[in-house]
């Protein structure tokens, strides 16, 4: 497997346009048509925004996003923070909206991701969240 770009930047929502900045900057490399491309910028900032906002992040911690071409062509978009366990893909991942009221959240939502990204996997390895998107080539 290829390691094409990395960031790392400390796991708060100030680090969100560094962040965002950085997966444009390296999905716009990519060979999608622009709908494709703003598709999948869109599924990785509704991610990030997750975490910031629900993963419940630890402090001093960080967050990194890998892109990597694996072995079939395939490009992999992997996302890693140190927070407590959070799988946003189940049910069971999302707040209470009294919750998300307190800290003045947006709505919980992995719509985008779902829809965009047909492939999408979460472990929890070593106290850490491992968020990965797996984008065919068309």
């Amino acid at each position: 497997m290829e390691k094409l770009a990395e960031i790392t930047r400390p796991a708060s929502k100030d680090s969100l346009p560094l962040l965002m900045d950085f997966v444009r900057d390296q999905i716009w490399n990519m060979e999608f048509t622009e709908e494709r491309k703003k598709d999948i910028c869109n599924a990785v900032e509704e991610a990030l925004l997750n975490i910031f906002y629900y993963g419940k992040a630890l402090e001093n911690t960080e967050i990194n996003i890998t892109f990597k071409l694996d072995n079939f062509g395939r490009f992999l978009i992997i996302i890693t923070d140190f927070g407590a366990p959070f799988n946003m893909l189940l049910r069971e991942a999302f707040p209470d909206e009294e919750e998300a009221q307190k800290i003045n959240a947006p709505p919980f939502s992995i719509k985008v991701m779902k829809r965009v990204i047909k492939d999408l996997e979460y472990k929890r390895i070593e106290n850490m969240n491992i968020l990965t998107f797996t984008i065919p080539r068309l």
